[in-house]
Order: C-alpha cells, then structure tokens, then sequence
C-alpha cells in the first residue's frame, strides 16, 4: 500500500508511487490548501530550487505565487474544493526562487 500523502510530505525521497512522476520531464506539485505535499526534480529546478528539498523547505506553494495574483489564486483554490469548475489547461505565471518568472500550465484534479 502506498503512503498517505502526509507521510509523503515528510520526505521528498521517492516511493513507489513517486517513482513515475520523479521522471517526468515536466514539473509536478501536489498540494493540500497551497501546503506543497510533492514537488518532483523538475518543478524544483523550474522553480530555480537546487533540489525537491530545497523547493519544499518552506512548504507554502504561496511563495511561488505573485503578490497580485495570490488572492485570485486563494479563492479559485476555494470554490474548486466547493465542487466549482477546475483550472485545465490554465496558464498561470509563477516565480522562481531569485525571483525571476516563469508561465506554467495548470491541470487541477
């Protein structure tokens, strides 16, 4: 049986049910309430993270998030949880660790 998620969020080491995402070449976050839960190596790089440790040190997903789009970003998240429409295939820009940006693809499931 696999891991619940929050035993999944105290280590960033792969499990089984990691192990696939760890090798995708595009990033994965998972998420609870904008609490990073995974990150696989290469969002962590996208995000200009030296490694999933790094990007998950602070686990706030807020942090990539810009100021002006966090509220935006917060009640979305909220009206999604209340059976409202899911984001697919939405482009959201996101910062990097430096504080540079970067456009992502948004699939919610």
């Amino acid at each position: 049986m696999p891991p619940a998620l929050d035993q999944a969020a105290a280590t960033p080491a792969s499990t089984p049910s990691t192990a696939l995402l760890d090798g995708l070449a595009h990033g994965v976050v998972i998420h609870r309430q904008f609490t990073i839960l995974y990150a696989n190596p290469a969002m962590a790089r996208r995000a200009g993270c030296g490694s999933v440790a790094a990007f998950m040190a602070d686990p706030s997903l807020m942090r990539f998030v810009p100021a002006a789009d966090r509220e935006q970003a917060y009640a979305h998240h909220q009206e999604a949880l209340a059976g409202g429409p899911l984001w697919r295939g939405e482009a959201l820009r996101h910062l990097t660790e430096d504080g540079g940006s970067f456009w992502a693809q948004i699939d919610e499931t």
